[in-house]
């Protein structure tokens, strides 16, 4: 093959790749096609993917229940059977909560922090807290079942495990927690619609001694507080007797017998 046919036959061959890649190459039209194939897929997988993400974190905060009521029951077996403080200060401003009663039973603090409540916590900012080791929880103690003890207040509790009826229905924490309602309704008391407090961690009935506390908001005490249904409408909660699940809120209301541990639900 000479110079000339040479080159004439690697002009052919570039003339047909170039042929070959624009018979290859996608037209406007079909690119529109596959983005709006993409757009519709992402729509139908995003609110499964979101359902996803929503049911681990719920089964992550499940477990951390589960450590919590552990720690709580090596606590109460180390301690004559009488469960943690709530909280113990020497005013009513700062002291120590019950969570870090049993920080030597947990396994450590992440235990205390909820995926879904740090996640809506880290868009603000807090301007107090009560502990004074610096511990926050994302959970709430039952008031009746640990009680606290202040020289500035009368004291109360602890409760000791021999005094609990029904330990099985007697709830000793939960997800915490937001501003209830006080209400003999369980269904009126904490909606969707009720405003999540940012830090608080002692649960008590709504209408009971403290019930200016744990139904005032955040401005006005960021401590009490009722139930989070943050899971789907559900609060993860530890019972007295070990055993945790997941709830609506129908349970708690002024007069709830579910936080007497005399009582039960």
């Amino acid at each position: 093959m000479d110079v000339t046919s040479a080159k004439g036959f690697s002009a052919e061959l570039r003339q047909k790749n170039f042929v070959i890649g624009c018979r290859h190459a996608f037209t406007l039209v079909e690119l529109l096609v596959v983005i709006a194939i993409i757009a519709v897929l992402a729509a139908l997988l995003l609110p499964v993917l979101s359902h996803a993400k929503g049911k681990a974190t719920a089964a992550t905060c499940a477990n951390n229940v589960h450590q919590i009521n552990l720690a709580v029951a090596m606590y109460a077996g180390n301690n004559g059977g009488s469960y943690p403080y709530c909280w113990t200060g020497s005013n009513v401003g700062s002291g120590i909560c019950w969570y870090s009663y049993i920080l030597p039973e947990l396994a450590n603090t992440n235990a205390l922090l909820c995926p879904t409540k740090e996640i809506w916590r880290s868009q603000i900012k807090l301007s107090y807290m009560f502990s004074l080791d610096g511990t926050i929880s994302d959970y709430a103690a039952n008031y009746q079942a640990g009680g606290g003890k202040s020289p500035l207040m009368p004291q109360l509790g602890p409760a000791k495990d021999a005094v609990v009826a029904h330990p099985a229905t007697t709830v000793y924490v939960v997800d915490a927690g937001t501003q209830p309602s006080n209400s003999t309704d369980g269904a009126l008391c904490v909606t969707r619609q009720s405003p999540e407090k940012k830090q608080c961690w002692i649960m008590d009935d709504p209408g009971g001694v403290e019930s200016i506390l744990v139904t005032g908001p955040s401005s006005f005490d960021d401590n009490w507080c009722g139930p989070s249904i943050r899971h789907s409408g559900r609060s993860n909660i530890g019972f007295m007797d070990g055993h945790n699940e997941a709830m609506k809120p129908n349970w708690y209301y002024h007069g709830t017998p579910w936080l007497i541990p005399a009582l039960g639900g």
